[in-house]
């Protein structure tokens, strides 16, 4: 079987909610804003959760704009959020090709963030699997094969993992900070998956630019 990441970005108005019922779907949720009960796990702003399947997600007294990403089978319809109070955009499908999600193999799918200074740049790297990233604040731009454009608060992109090394370079007057959804080998549960092809950074470089990790969930095809 062969899958896609889809990414949304659901705003819930307060006390508000809504529920996904399809089984058998991998869902990381991201609280960009205010608070939201997800499955009964009250998950605060700048926090994250994983989802198995259905999905009940409803917000706190102030509302909440929650950013959701899946990997669902190709030929599965998208799955917007609905419901009064709710508006859900559908901001990105990609089809994942450059790994293999052979049956009964076993995955990290991930959610962290990264902050970097005003004006640093990443040198050519790669991560080990693909994934969708989206700006929380600032701007950076960002070079590959597969994406090359200059994104800002709530753009999301993708980045297709080990044949594509990217360049990212954060804007000069402030720093930018983004999410990150990826599948990665399950060797690399807790540890960065970074890897830079040309040049290494000086040692305080992890300093100052490192992820925050929300959430590692090994998950099964």
């Amino acid at each position: 079987m062969v899958y896609d990441f889809c990414f949304y970005q659901d705003s819930i108005e307060p006390n508000r909610f809504y529920e996904l019922t399809e089984e058998g779907v991998h869902r990381q949720f991201y609280v960009a804003f205010n608070s939201a009960d997800i499955n009964g796990m009250n998950v605060r702003m700048d926090d994250g959760v994983y989802v198995n399947g259905p999905a009940n997600v409803k917000a706190g007294n102030f509302g909440a704009w929650v950013w959701r990403c899946e990997i669902t089978p190709r030929d599965a319809e998208a799955t917007p959020a609905e419901g009064e109070g709710i508006t859900s955009v559908h901001r990105m499908r990609k089809p994942i090709e450059t790994v293999d999600l052979a049956p009964g193999s076993s995955w990290l799918l991930r959610l962290d963030a990264t902050t970097m200074y005003p004006g640093m740049r990443v040198p050519r790297h790669i991560h080990e699997g693909p994934g969708i990233r989206c700006m929380r604040s600032g701007e950076m731009h960002v070079e590959s094969e597969e994406t090359t454009d200059t994104f800002s608060a709530n753009d999301p992109w993708y980045e297709t993992g080990p044949d594509d090394p990217v360049i990212a370079t954060s804007g000069p007057d402030l720093p930018c900070s983004f999410a990150r959804f990826m599948l990665l080998p399950a060797e690399y549960f807790g540890k960065r998956s970074v890897k830079f092809v040309d040049e290494t950074p000086p040692p305080e470089f992890r300093n100052r630019v490192g992820p925050k990790f929300f959430n590692d969930t090994i998950i099964h095809f």
